[in-house]
């Protein structure tokens, strides 16, 4: 995930990549649902840009020696391996959180009593 983040920092808007993350992309393109299907024409390269059907959103393109070029989402590449990246866990059925991040009330609310030690072991 950083690496494409800094990947997308970096490229310049529909220059094609270099070889080294061109090919970083299509080992990561071959994990798309429908990686098949979008392989029409022999591919030449990948560019990053402003998508046609999304006006102000840029993404991946996979261009094929015909001139044409397909946007890919890096997301559908990466979810069916990954699918918690980026969520957030799910809350408890006791409901909303206190301030201090625990949905529980604290046993000694209002006492100053440090946490009790661990046992040292001995080697």
């Amino acid at each position: 995930d950083a690496h494409v983040r800094a990947l997308q920092q970096r490229a310049k808007v529909d220059a094609l990549l270099d070889a080294e993350d061109s090919l970083f992309l299509f080992h990561l393109f071959t994990f798309h649902p429908n990686f098949r299907a979008k392989l029409t024409a022999p591919v030449v390269g990948f560019k990053y840009g402003e998508h046609a059907m999304f006006p102000g959103t840029r993404c991946f393109f996979v261009v094929f020696a015909d001139g044409t070029d397909e946007g890919i989402s890096i997301k559908k590449c990466l979810d069916p391996h990954w699918p918690k990246r980026g969520k957030k866990r799910e809350r408890d059925a006791g409901g909303a959180q206190t301030a201090g991040g625990s949905s529980k009330p604290a046993e000694n609310d209002g006492e100053d009593a440090p946490p009790p030690q661990k046992k040292q072991r001995d080697f």
